[in-house]
């Protein structure tokens, strides 16, 4: 006879991810447009990083250099900078310190189902409220907060920009949703701002109100396999959170990429026009084939078709794999990241391909 565990646990439902590994899927032979990491790869400094790397001692459990090098790049103190193994790390951190059996937490959503986990696994009570804006359609801003202030949640979660929908609040409705969060935490994941084309500086909020930031180094860099991002906040938001990590959480081989990454200061410029440049000629090769992609301030997209999951599978059997959004609670999209430019033609032939495109929904 073995302990039962955690009710909490018991009643957790995985969420899904995008990627080969993720969906379950073998074989090497398909092109990924499922998850949101860009197709241009890692700087090559950070490749040399990581073959350098001393694997032979314990990493700083600290991760000091790293946030020394984010504090620098952001001119903040080193205080309001840490380190996570992935931003998932930190999200999770967030529930473990700050969330309590029945506390009422907010998801903004349909957005990414971490929000939803890092809240149950401690017994708190999740409300999702629906934005419903897709694309560069605006969210009802009016509507979260006043469901906001009707719930007093312990902790709001807002990815901004939005996966999958790539909405994207600008910083006058953030200020309003920290208002209305007061006293709770709003914690707003920033992991796609580096895609935005003419993105805000939420750093000028974290002397306004209780907030967290949370970016992803995978997303910036392309460093899936390393898993890497920080949290910034004021410092009393993030003792607790450095007690509750893990020690050494953070391989030596991470914060050797992620140091190497920022001192690459032309890389993410030039990558970044790349994947934009590439997102607008997918998008307008969809549009010409017959589709109509809801298109957000992210390179990643939303398309409406009959079925997701017919379509995911048709286009499984042709070499291509798309994010199925169900999930999201949007059985008739899927979603797509692009890839590099002929890769995107192999795909936008294989779609125009399939029965029933947008244009006869």
């Amino acid at each position: 006879m073995i302990p039962e565990p955690r009710p909490e646990i018991g009643r957790l439902v995985p969420p899904e991810h995008g990627g080969r590994l993720a969906l379950g899927v073998s074989g090497c032979g398909l092109l990924d447009f499922s998850t949101t990491v860009h197709a241009y790869g890692p700087p090559a400094r950070v490749r040399d990083a990581v073959a350098q790397c001393n694997l032979d001692e314990y990493p700083d459990p600290h991760a000091a250099d790293f946030c020394a090098g984010l504090a620098e790049r952001f001119n903040l103190p080193t205080g309001l900078v840490m380190a996570g193994n992935g931003s998932v790390e930190l999200l999770r951190l967030v529930g473990l310190a700050y969330i309590r059996q029945r506390d009422p937490v907010v998801v903004v959503g349909p957005t990414f189902e971490e929000y939803r986990m890092a809240a149950e696994i401690m017994g708190g009570e999740v409300q999702e409220i629906r934005a419903q804006g897709f694309g560069s359609a605006r969210p009802d801003v009016q509507c979260i907060l006043d469901a906001v202030r009707r719930l007093r949640p312990r902790v709001t979660f807002l990815c901004n920009p939005n996966n999958p929908t790539g909405t994207y609040w600008d910083a006058a409705e953030v200020q309003a949703l920290l208002r209305a969060c007061h006293p709770g935490l709003l914690v707003m994941d920033g992991a796609f701002q580096a895609f935005v084309e003419s993105a805000w500086d939420p750093l000028l909020l974290v002397e306004e109100g209780p907030i967290l930031l949370i970016r992803s180094m995978t997303k910036d860099y392309a460093m899936a396999g390393l898993r890497l991002g920080y949290a910034i906040g004021a410092p009393s938001i993030m003792e607790p959170l450095r007690r509750a990590q893990t020690p050494w959480g953070v391989s030596a081989p991470a914060q050797a990429a992620g140091l190497a990454a920022l001192e690459d200061r032309e890389y993410l410029q030039r990558v970044m026009a790349a994947v934009r440049r590439d997102a607008r000629e997918l998008v307008s090769a969809l549009r010409a084939a017959g589709y109509q992609p809801e298109v957000g301030a992210t390179h990643f997209f939303l398309l409406r078709v009959e079925d997701g999951r017919h379509a995911a599978q048709t286009l499984h059997a042709q070499g291509f794999l798309v994010r199925l959004c169900s999930s999201f609670g949007l059985p008739r999209h899927i979603r797509i990241s692009p890839r590099r430019p002929l890769e995107n033609e192999s795909l936008v032939r294989a779609l125009s391909a399939l029965q029933t495109p947008a244009r006869a929904l």
